[in-house]
């Protein structure tokens, strides 16, 4: 549910007044672009870049200024109001995304509106840009929390954690009470809202310094109420359950959707879910603090009682000062549409990356990585465990890309955040994250059959155990003593983490990798994917059909980056001379002599000279690639020299 469907009409009756207002002239200027570059230098920066972490002391922004080409001002926008304090009428700089403590308005401050607007939101997320994005928070604020601490709703967004593997759901309930509103001036209501004769004066004669005082619009209306933000973070023990969590958590209106979430159904089996909740929440005034889920519930549903007894503002209106009557100027303050989507997209899914690969590397006992294996013919795909040493050496290799990958994003969020023009990122300059998610470990449980009734035994005993020494009792059921003569929960609400081995049986051979192999790439690409378009068609990674099937098909593979497309051309012809035999003991590889049988780009991204080979190929395209470089290099030098 959007929760922006009041104020803009509020606000555009409200400045206009009674009266007609007059629109001034924009008039539009020739764009003034970055010079654009082409995809193969585009390459050759991103393989420098990915060589070391960047040193934080010199390094030059990524991000690209641009100056403002649009004909008319932005709307007035409805915006999560910053923790630092505001009042109605102060000055808003969308550069920064902050409030200035200086009124350049005129105006009356009322409420013209009585009542309460509600809202109760469920939302399956799977990273921190899509927790962010169902929480309202705009890709300002994403990006500004990337670069700088930050506190209250947004810095909850940021410290919740989110696995890839895990289902992790939203839930929020939001009550707001009627809003104050910047109305005109004066008894009779006046004709619009206006600047000040001194803030007009300082537009007329310096715009910039009309910015540094002013900024580049005003608070025109504040939102007060109470929200809260729910964050439950599933960890299931089998494949098979995991759906069927995911189906009992799909089915059914909010309040279905809220018990399965939280604690949930045995008619779907999956109690025995881990569950990891957060919660956050902004105004009211709760008279205890909940610390079960029946008491986070029941929090929300007395949201509306609390909104109205200890408001807080956390929504706000921004009106851009060329709206109004008295602007001086021909000149826009503000930038166009915001390019921080993609900015603070790339920084959720490389997050969450990093999150699951330190999980992994923390219990390898626990995972397995796809690999895809050519030692017979056709090349099939398995799954080894991640303790092998080889595994373990090629996560910490792809956790180390992922971390520069990190780094330089969050130093881009600086220089977006600080920069006195709004700015652009070039996603050629950074890798897909399909690109690692299609070699992520996974947790053996996930991909093999639910437990047998030995193993469901052996759980119950555990949490019974675990129970135990936690309340320092018995397991308390329906017919047990109340909690407070029990001094512990009801059995079915006590959810320890306890892990039950999964020895991998199910992966073992060639059928059982190809029964997975499905599992797994639905979970690492499918979902994700799926999960973006679900926000909107043109979100960061939301992938077409067959960009999901190009994925797929680069499971288990290893790549290698060239410096340009002539070049990714001149190693598969290298391939098919007779003389490559390309095939030992260890690896048949002949495939490679077929141009059609490699695997080349990045699908719906940007880097098209990326070269996909199993691991067991990769020396052999190596030698490729060297003797390629030699040729060439020979041929350059023939050249120099006349011949």
């Amino acid at each position: 549910m959007d929760k922006r469907f009041i104020g803009v009409l509020i606000i555009s009756a409200c400045i206009a007044g009674l009266a007609p207002l007059a629109v001034p002239y924009f008039q539009q200027e020739e764009p003034e672009f970055p010079p654009e570059i082409t995809a193969d230098e585009a390459t050759q920066r991103l393989i420098a870049a990915q060589q070391t972490r960047p040193d934080r002391a010199s390094v030059r922004p990524v991000a690209v200024q641009r100056k403002r080409d649009n004909e008319v001002p932005d709307p007035t926008e409805i915006l999560l109001a910053p923790e630092t304090g505001l009042g109605l009428g102060w000055g808003w700089n969308a550069f920064h995304g902050e409030a200035i403590p200086t009124q350049c308005v005129e105006f009356t401050r009322d409420k013209p509106f009585k009542g309460q607007t509600s809202a109760l939101d469920f939302s399956e997320v799977n990273d921190q840009y899509e927790l962010q994005a169902a929480m309202d928070m705009s890709a300002e604020a994403s990006v500004k929390s990337m670069g700088y601490d930050v506190e209250g709703e947004m810095k909850f967004s940021t410290e919740t954690n989110i696995s890839g593997t895990s289902l992790t759901y939203l839930i929020e309930a939001e009550v707001l009470n009627a809003p104050w509103v910047a109305l005109p001036p004066g008894e009779g209501g006046g004709q619009s809202v206006e600047l000040t004769p001194e803030a007009e004066r300082f537009a007329r004669q310096d715009l910039e310094l009309f910015k540094d005082i002013c900024g580049t619009g005003y608070i025109s209306a504040t939102y007060g109420g109470a929200k809260l933000s729910i964050v439950v973070d599933i960890k299931t023990t089998s494949q098979e359950s995991r759906s069927a969590m995911s189906a009992s958590v799909s089915g059914g209106g909010w309040g279905v959707k809220v018990s399965a979430a939280m604690s949930g159904s045995s008619s779907s089996d999956n109690k025995k879910a881990s569950r990891d909740i957060n919660f956050f929440q902004s105004g009211g005034e709760p008279e205890v603090l909940p610390t079960t889920p029946e008491a986070i519930v029941t929090a929300a549903e007395t949201l509306a009682k609390q909104a109205g007894k200890a408001e807080k503002i956390f929504r706000i209106a921004v009106t851009p000062y060329e709206v109004l009557s008295n602007w001086p100027r021909e000149e826009n303050l503000s930038g166009s549409e915001v390019e921080y989507e993609e900015l603070a997209a790339l920084w959720g899914s490389y997050r969450a990356l990093f999150t699951d690969l330190q999980a992994a590397l923390d219990t390898p006992n626990a995972y397995v990585v796809p690999y895809r294996n050519c030692a017979n013919t056709p090349c099939t795909t398995t799954f080894l465990p991640a303790s092998n040493a080889i595994m373990m050496t090629n996560l910490k290799a792809l956790q180390d890309e992922v971390l520069i990958g990190l780094d330089r994003l969050e130093l881009a969020a600086r220089a977006c955040v600080t920069a006195e023009e709004l700015c652009e990122t070039n996603t050629a300059l950074y890798r897909s994250p399909y690109a690692y998610q299609v070699a992520m470990p996974v947790r053996t449980c996930l991909l093999v059959e639910d437990f047998s009734p030995a193993d469901e035994a052996a759980y119950k005993t555990a949490r019974n155990d675990v129970y135990l020494a936690v309340y320092g009792a018995p397991i308390r059921t329906a017919n047990s003593p109340d909690e407070q003569d029990h001094g512990g929960p009801l059995i079915e609400e006590f959810f320890p983490e306890i892990e039950l081995a999964c020895d991998g049986s199910g992966l073992t051979g060639t059928a059982g990798a190809a029964g997975v192999l499905p599992i797994y790439e639905t979970m690492m690409v499918e979902e994700t994917a799926k999960g973006r378009c679900a926000l909107s068609s043109l979100t960061p990674g939301c992938l077409s059909n067959a960009d999901i099937s190009a994925w797929g098909e680069r499971v288990g593979h290893h790549s290698l980056i060239l410096a340009s497309t002539k070049e990714v051309e001149a190693v598969r012809e290298a391939a098919k001379a007779p003389q490559q035999t390309l095939h030992s003991a260890a690896a048949n590889c002949a495939f490679l002599k077929e141009p059609d049988r490699w695997l080349v780009g990045d699908p719906g991204a940007p880097l098209k000279t990326s070269i996909w080979v199993p691991p067991v190929c990769l020396s052999t395209v190596e030698q490729l690639i060297e003797g390629v470089a030699k040729a060439t290099a020979e041929e350059n030098n023939q050249n120099s020299n006349g011949g």
